[in-house]
């Protein structure tokens, strides 16, 4: 048997689970079984007699054996129901056991005045010590438990935590071939447990020395794997061929006419793309920047570069908002030089898009921005030599890839842009392929945002600040979480909000935007707030790349506690985009959990984004930090890029040397 064969052919499963295992967690072959891995091991203590069970031990799991005196089915005063056993020992001290559930099928299991060993955690009910739904288990039953994450439709189709611990202990039991994927050499230098016995291990644990083995292993394993795959894509891109982009005459009549200056940070990252795209093989950068730092005059530089030289641009954004603002951005940037530019939404109309289309091929048009409509299989270009993809963790790996992939037989240079800055730890992992730039200084002028955190009790203190910011003549925000009413979260929403904000600001002119307007609606309110037409914008998310509008000072965060740590830090950059002092409002209820108090408190302490993205790292995790579209990078399923970053760099090191790069 091999690990690519399906549950089904092991004997251990009928089809009816088998089936239920692959749509409910895609479990369908021996090795995906095997690599469902338990997420907490519970050690059980084992109680030689019940003379022996003290306070000190609630809470734990116990293993303890005793002879069942009596079970009963016991009516509570409101008519409710459940199973009670008594266990002696031969000091006759009690032990309750309680069922709640399934009292019927239990009472059949048990025979008074027999012998059992059963394990439970142990509890205080009624002043008595208590094991709730305990569990009979045999003699060889493994004194280390391993626990599952299952839905409620498996548990109730008697696929629960006991039921896998019998299916892995038969598996084990058959004759699998394991191969290792790890250089035996490797192997042998870390002293790594072999795949089997890590596998078997970490399912059935024989005692904590050698779980903590298996970790071990398999950890090693899954990083080994992750980045010997990037490597390899990083040596496919590196030593594949790419156009050569010498020319930088537009480059240089676009500094001539700059009206500002360019930071240093902007500077040293425009001379690495150049070296890039002048050097003959394919770029394949990251560029990364806290929100405001200016990164879309470096993706104009590098789009001109690309121009002088022949050659078409493709950008792709996630949202037509922030297409639109990218297109308008450009264009007026791009209008001292003889440059077409287009924008691809799928608001653009059939005719339209024909056009765009034979335009494309024709080589009329230079820059074309626009969201997943790019990536439409009938565009068709007569030079592209330049792709650029913003907010590239909206965007999943295949997708980004096919855009890069859609030229002919060279494939285009590609930069790729982050307003949400990477943390160290991940970008050391997880862009591997890339060559990373950041954008680590803000533009002169460019004005830290105060960011406090008002309570619901501080409301009408919030409303007299917007109203003194208002008097100024300035913009504010108003940014809610929901459109409607949900009956599960008791969270403020948009139309709501704009009633109240509407009697708190009589007369005030007002936008309301959120993603379930059409988009013309959207972008004539958007444009309304953005010269000046109204003061105040009511939004929810849509806002939180895309707009950018110099007189707006304040951001309302409404129930600021449901956003997360990097969504808030964006929604932070829409403010503070001119010279005016900024401010950020974080309002939330007064009951707020742990980590959300952390959100909170992280958002008003700091404003830089590299920090603000290692806290949330650290709060959530790589995988959400990511996002589901770049699970093809971040399918770790039991390494942690913050607790294994010391093996991280081992490893990085040893597939160096492997790979030679």
């Amino acid at each position: 048997m091999n690990l690519d064969d399906t549950l089904y052919s092991l004997n251990c499963f009928d089809m009816m689970k088998s089936k239920l295992l692959a749509s409910e967690l895609k479990i369908k072959t021996v090795k995906d079984l095997l690599e469902y891995y338990p997420y907490k091991h519970v050690e059980q203590i084992k109680i030689d007699s019940l003379s022996d069970i003290s306070p000190k031990y609630v809470g734990s799991v116990i293993i303890i054996t005793g002879v069942l005196k009596a079970i009963d089915i016991v009516t509570t005063s409101k008519k409710k129901k459940y199973l009670q056993g008594i266990l002696l020992s031969s000091s006759q001290k009690q032990l309750q056991l309680i069922w709640f559930k399934r009292l019927d099928s239990i009472i059949k299991l048990y025979q008074s005045n027999c012998t059992y060993t059963i394990s439970g955690e142990l509890s205080v009910f009624k002043d008595k010590y208590t094991i709730v739904h305990p569990t009979i288990i045999k003699n060889d039953s493994p004194v280390i438990l391993s626990f599952y994450s299952l839905t409620d439709k498996l548990k109730k189709r008697g696929i629960n935590d006991t039921f896998l611990r019998q299916m892995y202990q038969k598996v084990f039991e058959l004759d699998i071939d394991i191969p290792e994927n790890i250089p035996q050499e490797l192997c042998f230098k870390y002293k790594l447990m072999s795949r089997y016995e890590a596998f078997k291990e970490i399912h059935i644990p024989s005692s904590s020395k050698t779980l903590s083995l298996a970790k071990r292993r398999l950890k090693f394993e899954e990083l080994f794997l992750m980045q010997y795959k990037m490597y390899k894509s990083k040596l496919s891109y590196s030593n594949s061929i790419g156009y050569v982009m010498s020319d930088v005459s537009l480059v240089k009549r676009f500094y001539e006419h700059l009206p500002f200056q360019l930071t240093n940070a902007q500077k040293r990252v425009i001379k690495e793309i150049y070296h890039d795209m002048m050097s003959g093989h394919r770029m394949n950068r990251l560029l990364q920047g806290d929100v405001g730092s200016g990164k879309t005059i470096v993706a104009f530089i590098s789009m001109l570069v690309a121009i002088s030289n022949g050659y078409q641009v493709a950008m792709m954004v996630p949202t037509e908002v922030l297409a639109e603002q990218h297109y308008k951005k450009i264009s007026e940037l791009s209008k001292q030089f003889d440059i077409t530019t287009v924008l691809l939404t799928g608001s653009t109309t059939s005719s339209q898009r024909n056009q765009i289309s034979e335009f494309l091929y024709s080589g009329i048009i230079n820059i074309i921005i626009g969201t997943h409509a790019l990536l439409n299989d009938s565009l068709q270009y007569k030079k592209l030599g330049l792709v650029i993809i913003d907010e590239q963790h909206k965007f999943g790996v295949t997708q980004r890839a096919k855009l890069s992939a859609i030229n002919g037989s060279l494939q285009p240079h590609t930069l790729i842009m982050t307003a949400t800055p990477i943390p160290r730890t991940l970008a050391m992992t997880m862009y591997v392929e890339y060559d990373i730039s950041t954008i680590d200084e803000l533009p002169n002028g460019r004005k830290q945002i105060k960011t406090v955190h008002f309570y619901e009790s501080n409301r009408l203190r919030m409303f007299g600040f917007v109203q003194q910011q208002l008097d100024l003549g300035h913009q504010v925000y108003f940014v809610y979480p929901l459109i409607d009413e949900s009956d599960k979260i008791n969270i403020k929403n948009l139309m709501d909000g704009y009633e109240a904000i509407s009697r708190a600001f009589p007369g005030m002119a007002i936008s309301i935007v959120h993603g379930a307007m059409n988009p013309k609606d959207k972008d004539f309110e958007m444009n309304r707030f953005s010269v000046g037409e109204t003061k105040i914008m009511i939004a929810t998310t849509v806002i939180e790349v895309g707009i950018d509008v110099p007189n707006a000072t304040v951001m309302v965060i409404e129930n600021a506690d449901r956003f997360g740590l990097a969504q808030l830090h964006q929604l932070r950059g829409r403010v503070g985009r001119g010279s005016n002092e900024s401010y950020c409002i974080l309002m939330t209820d007064m009951k707020l959990s742990k980590q959300s108090r952390e959100r909170i408190n992280a958002m008003v302490k700091y404003s830089d984004g590299f920090t603000i993205s290692n806290i949330d790292m650290k709060l959530r995790g790589a995988g959400d930090i990511m996002g589901e579209a770049q699970s093809g990078y971040v399918n770790l399923k039991i390494a942690d890029i913050n607790e294994d970053y010391e093996m991280m760099k081992v490893i990085k090191e040893e597939i160096k040397k492997i790979t030679q790069y």
